[in-house]
């Protein structure tokens, strides 16, 4: 999220966190292009995505979304291609 914690559900995400780092230490976040993203649903290919209560994808209903699927996913936690949206 822009206040620097997991995304809420359906709330725009900065990016995508893209390393592990101690809370309260700067991470580099991946704003723009193909990131990957952990599932919490099942998701189709070319779905919107928005954020779910954990911060993983999940197909838009309600909110903001965060980019549009690459891959599918055929339940939650499986790792998926995600082109971020601005």
């Amino acid at each position: 999220g822009f206040d620097g914690n997991v995304c809420c559900n359906g709330e725009k995400a900065l990016g995508v966190l893209n390393a592990n780092t101690n809370l309260g230490n700067q991470a580099p976040v991946m704003t723009i292009g193909i990131a990957i993203v952990l599932s919490g649903a099942a998701v189709a290919q070319k779905d919107k995505v928005q954020s779910d209560a954990n911060g993983k994808a999940i197909p838009f209903a309600a909110g903001e979304y965060n980019g549009r699927a690459m891959d599918s996913a055929a339940g939650a936690n499986e790792p998926i291609r995600i082109l971020l949206a601005n």
